[in-house]
């Protein structure tokens, strides 16, 4: 039979386990959300589809696609800030003018994001 002390020591390896999960978890469901492309209606009507936006990630910021309207943007962001980005920080983005153009090299991964508009 285990003593006391070797039950607590064991309690306490299993939490240190537990919380070395919690963060690499936290660190891959952060890596899986800079990979996936979010698309989205806004409810404006810009065109018979309405407004249609969607955005990914790429090194340094966003790319952002509104599909209806034919606008591209690119929204420098700094990784410790990825938290805040959703369709909410965006459409701010957007509306205020702070996009820049998107650099030329980020084409094919914009025509990615396109895409994911164009199926909603």
């Amino acid at each position: 039979m285990k003593t006391i002390a070797e039950l607590k020591n064991r309690i306490a390896e299993i939490k240190t386990i537990q919380e070395q999960l919690t963060i690499e978890r936290y660190e891959l469901e952060k890596a899986l959300d800079k990979l996936e492309i979010k698309a989205f209606k806004t409810g404006r009507h810009y065109s018979d589809h309405g407004q249609r936006v969607a955005y990914g990630w790429i090194e340094g910021g966003i790319l952002m696609a509104d599909v209806d309207r034919n606008i591209n943007y690119f929204f420098p962001v700094a990784d410790d800030w990825a938290f805040m980005v959703n369709q909410q920080y965006i459409m701010r983005e957007y509306d205020a003018g702070r996009g820049q153009s998107v650099p030329y090299e980020h084409k094919d991964k914009l025509d990615e994001i396109k895409a994911e508009a164009l199926k909603l």
